[in-house]
């Protein structure tokens, strides 16, 4: 797929001989062809990424690897096609009522955090799948039995155990297996702000605003929370005092 984007300037220029000069349909066309071509090649990412994940979550010893290996794949894709797109936006690509076409457009030139650097996106990627591989696959949870147990046994037994003390420390073992928040806050949420600059956005709200396709959705989503609040509060004191049981 790739070597067909490669070739379809050379391909545009032989079927359709334009003699130096260029019409708005013969532009939008070529766009248009364009984003279809590369959307096919986001199919195929897609396929290749979800394949890799699956053997990762069914424990394959390579999967982490290959899913390192697809992530990374998919980010270079992603960074490079917003210049072949990019060369083929001209201003008489887009009419004014080309609604769809205009966001297909926006979402490839603005694909959120794979526009990062290539370094960068590898340290995030790198960060995320490892820890979640970690957390999914550790056997050292403490479930309150002889022996330590899964992640699935922990959520089972956790879900069950009343004993305040004991839920705690079944809590901290769970926590004991997520990455450190030093590295994270030092060296992975940094990149939250490049990733924003590089899509062309003032500031993280905007960005995340941008990637639900939402204008204003965090400010909402902040607005909302604030009208909840306090009941979520008050539910969760009531938990916490039954939890303790007669002795609170």
């Amino acid at each position: 797929m790739k070597l067909i984007i490669a070739l379809y300037p050379l391909f545009y220029s032989l079927f359709f001989p334009l003699c130096g000069t260029s019409s708005s349909a013969d532009d939008r066309r070529w766009l248009l062809s364009l984003v279809d071509l590369v959307e096919l090649d986001y199919v195929d990412h897609c396929e290749q990424r979800a394949s890799a994940t699956w053997s990762e979550l069914t424990g394959d010893s390579k999967g982490l690897s290959m899913k390192l290996e697809r992530d990374k794949s998919f980010g270079m894709f992603a960074r490079q096609q917003t210049t072949d797109v990019r060369s083929a936006l001209t201003a008489h690509a887009l009419a004014p009522d080309d609604n769809v076409l205009r966001r297909k457009v926006k979402l490839l030139l603005q694909p959120g955090d794979t526009l990062l650097e290539t370094e960068q996106w590898m340290r995030l990627v790198t960060f995320g799948d490892t820890a979640l591989n970690k957390i999914r696959f550790a056997t050292n949870y403490d479930c309150d039995t002889n022996t330590n147990c899964t992640l699935r046994e922990l959520n089972y037994n956790l879900a069950r155990q009343q004993d305040e003390a004991k839920q705690r420390r079944m809590k901290a073992s769970w926590e004991r297996n997520l990455p450190n928040i030093t590295d994270y806050l030092e060296h992975i949420l940094p990149l939250l702000r490049n990733a924003s600059k590089q899509n062309s956005y003032n500031s993280v709200e905007e960005y995340w605003d941008a990637l639900g396709e939402y204008e204003g959705g965090l400010l909402k989503a902040r607005e909302l929370w604030d009208r909840i609040k306090p009941l979520y509060l008050k539910l969760h004191k009531y938990v916490a005092l039954r939890l303790r049981g007669a002795d609170a």
